[in-house]
């Protein structure tokens, strides 16, 4: 483990990522069997840490979240188990939570569709897995939340917007939930005091709809984002925008 996050991070990472459990859509492990030691996990975060990079933990619940957590990782991603005791101890902890429910729902979907491998979708379903649970004790703890989807198919990128509106759902506010897909990420990410807000001295990163977002269900729909800012540019120029796209500029 020492040998690998070390020339890992030579290489130029930015973070380091381990898979503490095993996966949901994987057909030789189980998610809430843990995939390494809590002394493996361990040297992983003394080694990024040494070199200033966070740790996270692809993680579904178990013995493995919870080896995470007190291991020192950053965030968890995924999280689809988890407990009141370990929103409990990610809070105490200062650690994030990704739920990634747009890539918990699509593997649900596929299984009951019968898509998958026969294994795949035995494994997946007889799990009753509840989309949105994770959100709601993490919320009730104080877990800090950001959006993330964790595709895993290339017929769902795109809508990477729909996981703000699934977040909504599981519980969250409006407010919330758009706080997590900005200042929060940006804060997870390290860059929050760059990026994530509107406000004077941060990078004018924006999107730009044509109707009001209200419950947030229009950012689930494609075609939704009509106008894009990057670095106070235009990427995606929106008509309406036209002449204040070069004030911002």
């Amino acid at each position: 483990m020492r040998r690998v996050v070390r020339a890992t991070l030579r290489a130029g990472a930015d973070w380091i990522k381990l898979a503490t459990t095993g996966g949901l859509v994987s057909e030789h492990d189980e998610p809430l069997v843990p995939e390494l030691t809590p002394e493996e996990i361990a040297v992983a975060v003394i080694e990024a840490s040494r070199k200033g990079k966070p740790v996270a933990a692809h993680a579904y619940g178990g013995e493995g979240l919870t080896n995470a957590v007190r291991a020192g990782v950053r965030w968890v991603e995924h999280g689809g188990f988890l407990t009141e005791e370990q929103a409990s101890l990610m809070a105490s902890s200062a650690c994030f939570l990704v739920p990634t429910l747009s890539a918990m729902r699509d593997c649900l979907r596929w299984a009951q569709e019968g898509t998958l491998t026969p294994r795949q979708c035995e494994k997946i379903l007889a799990f009753g897995l509840e989309i949105g649970s994770c959100v709601r004790i993490a919320k009730e703890y104080g877990v800090p939340i950001a959006a993330g989807t964790d595709y895993i198919d290339r017929s769902q990128h795109g809508n990477n917007l729909e996981e703000i509106v699934l977040m909504r759902q599981a519980g969250l506010t409006v407010e919330e939930a758009l706080i997590a897909a900005t200042a929060t990420g940006a804060q997870l990410c390290g860059v929050a005091h760059e990026y994530g807000r509107v406000a004077e001295g941060y990078v004018f990163d924006a999107i730009v709809l044509d109707e009001d977002p209200g419950d947030l269900s229009s950012l689930g729909r494609p075609g939704a984002v009509k106008g894009v800012f990057k670095r106070g540019a235009p990427v995606v120029a929106h008509p309406r925008l036209g002449a204040l796209a070069g004030v911002l500029a």
